[in-house]
């Protein structure tokens, strides 16, 4: 049992693993406001965690923890790898981000995830985020009415209108989205809003489809689909326009 605060804007534990015993009562983890919990030691043990507050909770190497963290409110950002056999649980309102490792995940309607993009091309986890999921991804609460939320954010305007695409998320297994096939489109089970990126008329010209599989790792990716030009849309009016005169004299 017990918890861990923030008690500045800043609160950092760097020295000392963070460790919760299976059958010991759930550690806390309370950021409120504008205040950051960095627990650059990481977490340990097979016991559970509660994050909760609507700050910030930065996680370091983590690789011996294999209980539960539930993310109840605010955020978390995964630096490191949790360990394989961990369950992360995001709850409605709560929020996920960073570049790592986790073991199962469960989204819940409501939950978020803040996918950064720092160059349009590049290496993923670096110039955009890249989250591993080495268990299993389950989003078995979502459907088209319930959605997850996923938020596109860049330090600067790019301009994404020509169409671009990327891997945002990898996992061991998928569940609760039915039998996926490479290229199956899941953008109804999310909610998609961009910041400091171009993508023309969004958020429909952003999807997310299911990719490859990568060193045995299935891959949610983001497409951007560029808008079309000024000229193809006259070239397509252009064709209509003969179509309907052709339609006329035959008429006549």
């Amino acid at each position: 049992g017990g918890s861990v605060r923030a008690t500045g804007a800043t609160q950092s534990v760097t020295a000392t693993v963070v460790s919760s015993s299976t059958g010991s009562g759930a550690v806390g983890l309370l950021a409120m406001a504008n205040q950051e919990l960095n627990l650059s030691a990481g977490l340990s043990g097979g016991g559970e965690f509660n994050k909760t507050g609507s700050g910030t909770v930065k996680v370091g190497d983590s690789a011996g923890f294999t209980g539960t963290l539930n993310v109840n409110e605010g955020r978390v950002l995964v630096a490191g790898a949790l360990g394989t056999t961990s369950t992360t649980v995001m709850g409605s309102g709560s929020l996920l981000g960073g570049s790592g490792t986790v073991g199962s995940v469960f989204w819940n309607a409501g939950a978020r995830y803040e996918w950064g993009l720092r160059n349009l091309t590049g290496v993923a986890g670096t110039d955009w985020d890249l989250v591993r999921v080495a268990g299993t991804l389950d989003l078995g609460l979502l459907n088209s009415s319930d959605k997850f939320n996923l938020s596109l954010l860049s330090d600067g305007s790019l301009d994404l209108s020509n169409g671009y695409e990327w891997t945002f998320l990898q996992a061991a297994n998928f569940a609760g989205l039915g039998n996926l096939t490479l290229g199956s489109d899941v953008t109804s089970f999310f909610n998609i809003t961009t910041q400091g990126m171009d993508v023309g008329t969004e958020p429909a010209n952003v999807r997310v489809l299911v990719g490859s599989t990568v060193n045995g790792l299935n891959s949610l990716n983001l497409r951007v689909v560029p808008e079309p030009s000024a000229q193809s849309l006259l070239a397509l009016g252009m064709a209509a326009l003969v179509a309907v005169r052709s339609m006329r004299r035959k008429q006549s």
